[in-house]
């Protein structure tokens, strides 16, 4: 586990900086670099990924991206997550396209990358739509998870069987219900797990989940922004996510964001309202 000193997620006691909750929402304070990497899986798909990896190592998050898009909108989150202390892969997966779609396929797949990376180790998983799906069905079949964030998680069926069983802690953020994330039915799935929290950014669209992302996404899920920026909504984002993944593998400080006074704040300000 992380000093109570150190201010990141890394094993490395690298100063004596008190951890900040509070500038979650920001870059940390870990310089990371990315490598390109191709895994064989058993059922003959190659994922194809990018490993981003901090100096002095760190809890392993696998990012996964949504349907009919790919590894390259997740890569701000990544770095993000790595300036924090994680170790972050981003498979393309092999089963999102209107041809081949198969969330439990993703699944199995990304648990093999994850086993092969960190073996024996807690993970983080995270997914951004279909691809949230895809996390929480990996999650809910690796005994070692040790947290699942659902980014605006969308369903296509297999969802509530897989957070019927799912024993990891759960966080899902949502943004405002409409055709792109099928009227926010992630929500109900989410629910069901044993150990959730949920909200909703308020003005979130489903494109302000990806980073970078691009006019396939916008020129049709995209929303109005009447009360907050993307800016703001970005680091709402970012912090709610960083919060989770944080909180449960290395510091409960960090889950200040979901229960405490930095949550409060932004529920004041009216960028974040917890679901039922």
């Amino acid at each position: 586990d992380d000093s109570a000193d150190d201010d990141d997620a890394t094993g490395d006691d690298d100063d004596s900086t008190p951890f900040d909750a509070s500038a979650l929402d920001s870059a940390g304070p870990v310089v990371a670099e990315s490598s390109s990497i191709g895994f064989a899986t058993s059922t003959g798909c190659v994922l194809d990924a990018t490993l981003f990896e901090p100096s002095g190592g760190g809890p392993l998050v696998v990012l996964a991206h949504g349907f009919q898009r790919s590894a390259a909108e997740m890569q701000g989150l990544a770095e993000h997550l790595a300036s924090w202390g994680f170790r972050v892969v981003t498979p393309d997966l092999c089963h999102s396209s209107f041809v081949d779609s198969d969330p439990a396929a993703n699944a199995a797949e990304m648990r093999e990358l994850a086993a092969d990376l960190a073996p024996g180790e807690s993970v983080g998983w995270v997914g951004h739509s279909a691809g949230g799906l895809a996390a929480l069905i990996a999650a809910s079949d690796d005994p070692l998870a040790g947290v699942m964030v659902g980014l605006d998680l969308v369903d296509n069926g297999p969802g509530p069987a897989a957070a019927a069983v799912i024993t990891a802690p759960v966080y899902g953020i949502f943004g405002e219900p409409g055709a792109c994330n099928s009227d926010g039915n992630g929500v109900a799935v989410l629910s069901a797990a044993s150990s959730a929290s949920l909200g909703r950014v308020t003005e979130a669209d489903h494109c302000d989940f990806e980073d970078p992302t691009g006019p396939l996404c916008t020129a049709i899920c995209q929303g109005s922004n009447d009360q907050f920026d993307d800016a703001e909504i970005t680091a709402a984002v970012r912090g709610l996510m960083t919060a989770a993944l944080l909180g449960e593998l290395v510091d409960a400080d960090a889950l200040d964001w979901w229960s405490g006074d930095l949550g409060a704040a932004l529920q004041a300000d009216g960028l974040w309202s917890p679901l039922p």
